[in-house]
């Protein structure tokens, strides 16, 4: 390779499979360094007119308004932003569904590509509904299904949502033989939703399959006597684990898993071996339920964003519903950027699978 000249060279890094590859080729040596790092041949290997998986396609923003000097801000539903190079025209809906009528989507989860919205009709939102028109799209292809109308005796909010894949049902044994019929694996699947009644303090699980034409009924997940104490989501978008969707749940001092069989639906709760009074004084009072190397896992955020803790699962449930396990395994120290005074840390989201951590902290992200 060294006595190739640059131009063949360049022909050969631009034919790298992906970034992580055309990144080792770059730390090979100099030459290769720089070759790689010109911006000729980084307009070349991702033009501006085209889109490859990593592209951003833009962000939903959502406004406050207040109705009056004294009273309270109005919540609206967020407009989707397109980024300069989206293929998405300024404040357009991301997908078909929205032909006609004033229609905005309210984002509520997403997985492997896909997005589920909540459509709803004007510019104001509610806190609970009777009915839901949710949809699942595909924001890089355009393509969208408007699912059937989810129905409730009474008004109910979303507290909870996962978006499952083939790949998600299909067996262990069917991805490792990586078979030609697993193409179709990668297509949207089922919707589960964890709902609310406010009035009798009952989570519920509904769910919907690709297949059928109708949502199946709910299912209550659990009974609210057991627990003296009322149980609060931590995080609405699941996390999809060993053939089970998880949510994170918490109240004065204990965590919760909610984990629904991506098979049949059913839904328990388990109640976690880690507590809040375990995390100290030094962090968020709510971790975040992620998946690390394929085990389950919690994220918890120093205040400050000095470092962040990981726990991982351990074992199947043992007896009185906890865990059999949870192990701190690791401690990340986190740089912040020169003069950043944090003082609240708003969220922060694991990526599916880039193990990137997304932090929004005041005043920065």
């Amino acid at each position: 390779m060294e006595t190739l000249p640059d131009d063949v060279v360049l022909e050969i890094l631009v034919r790298m499979p992906d970034a992580p590859h055309l990144f080792r080729c770059a730390a090979t040596c100099k030459r290769w360094w720089f070759l790689v790092a010109q911006p000729s041949f980084l307009r070349r290997r991702w033009p501006e007119d085209t889109h490859h998986p990593s592209s951003l396609l833009g962000f939903f923003a959502e406004e406050y308004r207040s109705a009056g000097p004294r009273s309270y801000k109005i919540r609206h539903v967020p407009s989707f932003i397109p980024a300069p190079s989206s293929p998405f025209r300024p404040r357009s809906p991301i997908a078909s569904f929205a032909d006609a009528g004033d229609i905005r989507e309210l984002p509520l989860a997403s997985r492997r590509g896909f997005l589920l919205v909540h459509l709803l009709a004007g510019h104001h939102r509610r806190d609970a509904y009777k009915e839901f028109n949710l949809a699942v799209c595909d924001p890089l292809s355009g393509t969208s299904r408007v699912l059937p109308t989810l129905k409730y005796d009474r008004l109910f909010r979303i507290k909870g949502c996962a978006i499952l894949t083939g790949v998600d049902c299909c067996s262990k044994q069917q991805q490792q033989q990586q078979q030609p019929v697993l193409s179709t694996c990668s297509a949207f699947s089922k919707v589960l939703i964890i709902g609310f009644d406010n009035d009798d303090q009952q989570y519920s699980i509904s769910m919907f399959s690709s297949d059928e034409s109708s949502w199946r009924a709910p299912e209550n997940c659990f009974d609210p006597s057991e627990h003296g104490i009322q149980l609060a989501p931590s995080q609405v978008n699941a996390v999809v684990c060993q053939g089970a969707a998880h949510w994170l749940f918490r109240d004065n001092s204990n965590f919760y898993t909610l984990d629904a069989s991506v098979e049949t639906g059913h839904a328990t709760l388990t109640k976690l071996s880690l507590t809040l009074g375990s995390l100290g004084r030094n962090f968020r009072d709510v971790p975040r339920l992620s998946v690390t190397n394929g085990v389950l896992s919690l994220l918890a955020l120093h205040k400050k964003c000095l470092r962040a803790q990981i726990w991982t699962c351990r074992g199947d449930k043992k007896s009185r519903g906890c865990t059999r396990d949870w192990r701190h395994t690791k401690m990340i120290k986190l740089e912040r950027p020169e003069q950043n005074h944090t003082k609240i840390v708003h969220y922060m989201w694991a990526g599916e699978r880039s193990g990137v951590l997304l932090i929004k902290a005041s005043p920065y992200f």
